[in-house]
Order: C-alpha cells, then structure tokens, then sequence
C-alpha cells in the first residue's frame, strides 16, 4: 500500500511539475499550429480570389473564341473569292493588283487563326509563329494601303505619267519585294529575338523585345502619318478639279466626267477601306505597346490582380477587333466597287446567273427588235 501510495503521490509530483513546465511548450506548439492554420486559410483567400478574378473574364475569352471562330470561316471564305476576281480581270488596274494584295494579307490571318487552333509540339515556336505571322499580315496590310493611296494620288496628279511608269510587272515586283523585307522582319522572333524564358509565359507580344515592339510601332505610325496626308491632298486636288468643270462645264465633254466621277469613287471606298483598317488596328497596337512597356519597367504595378485583369480584357478585344477587320474589307470591296461585284458574280455557278442574265438579254432584244421595225415607218 505504502509503495502505490508513495507511487501515487510521485506520479502527482510529476503532474504537479509538468504543470508548471509543459505549458510554454505547449503554448508554442498551439500558437504555430494557429499560425499555420492562418496561413492556409489566407492562401485560400487568395486562390479563391484569383479564381473569381479568372471567371470575371470568361465572358472575354467566350467573345474572342466566337469573333475569332466568325473570322476564320469569313476571311477564307470572303477573301479568297476576292483573290479570284482580280485575277480574272483582263485588264487590271494597279489599284485593283493594291486590293488583291489587302486581301492576300487579309486571308492570311484566317490561316495564322487555324494555325494557333492546332496542336503543336513546341509551344515556344507555335507561339512565336502565330505572333510573327500576325505582324507579317498587318505590316503587308499598312503597306498596301501607302501604296493605294501613293497610285490614286499619281493618277489625279500625273495621269500620262502614271499610267507609263506605273505598270502591273512593276506592281507586282513591289508587292514581292514588300513581302519578302515585310517577312525578314516579322520573323526575327522565330530566329531568337524574343524574350521567351518557360513555357508558361502567355503567348502575346510581351514575349518580344521592347525595341523590337517600338520600331514595329513607331514604323506603323508614320506609314499611317504618310497616307493621310495623301488622301488630303488627293480629295484637295478632286475638290479644286469640281470647281473647274463648274466653270468649264460647257468644254468639258461626258466621258471626262464619267471617268473623274469614277476616280473619285474608287479613292472615297479605297480612303473608307484605309479608315476601318486603321481604327481596328489602332487600339490594339496601343494595348501592346502600353503592355510590354509596363512588363518590362512597372511590373509591380501591372502584376496586381485588378490591373492584369484590365489589360488582359483590353489585349484580348482589341486582338479580336484586329483580326474581325480581315473579313470586314471584302465586305466593302464587293459592296462598293461594281467592278470586282461584277467579277464575283461571273464566278458563280451558271445555274444562279443564267436565268438573270437571259431574261435582261431577252428584254434588250424585244427591244431592239421593235425600234428597228419602226424606224423604217
């Protein structure tokens, strides 16, 4: 009895001391347990913030997928015709060769648009493809209209000249010279001039150097500086020729007014083909260049979740504007100008335009036929 006893009164020593000795271990243990719990729930906070952030955007992603989809199906299927009709012109204009070239560019970004769908091995060069692909179409597409505006403005200014010097071998050579240098450049970040650093880096231009992005720009800009003033001096010279046959309207025989009402028709849709391309355009260029600037210098800035996700929905819808304005020019080609609606109607199956064109070509007979009896008379 006595050694339970004295067991017993050993074992409330031991509890007795343990009480004063246990409890600043076991405090610790309690407050880093507490701590930790702490730490998980604000990670949690944060991943469940980050993915409401992410579902914020869906509708973005939805939209560009859809408008992206829209442009592929509409820029191959609307170009293409396009392509077709200029080259089925017998004699073609260089304006006509300069919207043949719009239209080439414009169907290219269909193909980049089917390229960036498909699996592909390498992420890195998909990406960089894609990318360059794009620059390549949008830098033939800001040339060809420099050169539009350059021959309309050649034509008002020295016709005898233009229609000399400016020949469709000539224009050709300059389109394959102006895709080649256009096709040098725009690949640079295929060949290693990029800013790539792991395969989880977004596939837009802030994989591109900021140089390499400001020249592209600043080049863009002055092209568009450069054929605005052209079409200002263009529409100047057709306001001050209307001025003139209002004086000389009597000396001035139908055929020349036909052909400078014409002139003056082809620059107004070529000047409206300019306006779309370059409001469309425009918003995106500045998106990319205000992103890569704030990746490269105000990255503390931009990373914070709400600033990304505006520049994110920004960069996506002005991609998506960019690349809508590829379908919309054959839109405008076939609306406005009746010599490529004339051309696109020719190449379609004989079964749709036979019926038309039989009946006009039976009303112009009758009609014929009933002068030429009464004139005897």
């Amino acid at each position: 009895m006595e050694y339970e006893y004295d067991y017993g009164n050993d074992e409330n020593d031991e509890d007795y001391s343990n009480e004063w000795q246990e409890p600043s271990t076991t405090d610790l243990a309690v407050s880093s347990v507490s701590a930790t719990y702490e730490t998980l729930n604000l990670t949690t906070a944060s991943l469940s913030s980050t993915e409401d952030l992410d579902c914020e955007t869906c509708w973005v992603y939805t939209v560009a997928q859809v408008i992206g989809l829209i442009t592929i199906v509409c820029s191959i299927c609307f170009n293409l015709p396009v392509l077709c009709a200029v080259w089925r012109m017998k004699n073609r204009r260089p304006s006509y060769i300069f919207i043949g070239n719009l239209a080439a560019a414009d169907l290219l970004v269909g193909v980049l648009l089917i390229i960036q769908l498909l699996p592909a091995p390498s992420i890195k060069y998909s990406c960089l493809t894609v990318i360059s692909l794009m620059i390549h179409s949008w830098m033939c597409s800001f040339l060809g209209t420099l050169y539009i505006a350059m021959d309309r403005l050649g034509i008002v200014i020295k016709p005898l000249t233009h229609r000399v010097i400016v020949t469709e071998k000539k224009v050709l050579r300059l389109l394959l010279l102006t895709w080649t240098l256009s096709a040098v450049w725009s690949f640079l970040p295929v060949m290693g001039v990029n800013v790539w650093k792991s395969d989880d880096e977004q596939c837009n231009f802030s994989v591109l150097p900021t140089w390499f992005i400001l020249v592209t720009s600043c080049f863009y800009v002055t092209v568009v500086i450069i054929t605005c003033v052209f079409y200002a001096k263009l529409f100047y010279r057709f306001k001050e020729e209307a001025r003139k046959i209002n004086k000389l309207f009597a000396s001035r025989s139908i055929s020349q007014e036909s052909d400078t009402k014409q002139s003056r028709n082809l620059a107004t849709v070529l000047l409206t083909v300019t306006c779309i391309f370059v409001l469309c355009w425009t918003p995106f260029v500045i998106i990319s260049v205000v992103t890569t600037i704030s990746i490269q210098f105000y990255y503390d800035w931009v990373s914070q979740p709400a600033v990304w996700r505006t520049v994110s929905v920004a960069y996506i819808l002005t991609n998506a504007l960019a690349m809508w304005n590829s379908a919309l020019n054959p839109c405008l080609y076939a609306w406005k100008l009746p010599t490529i609606r004339k051309e696109l109607l020719d190449m379609l199956p004989k079964c749709c335009v036979k019926q038309a064109t039989s009946t006009k070509r039976n009303q112009s007979c009758a009609g014929t036929t009933v002068v030429s009896v009464e004139t005897p008379m």
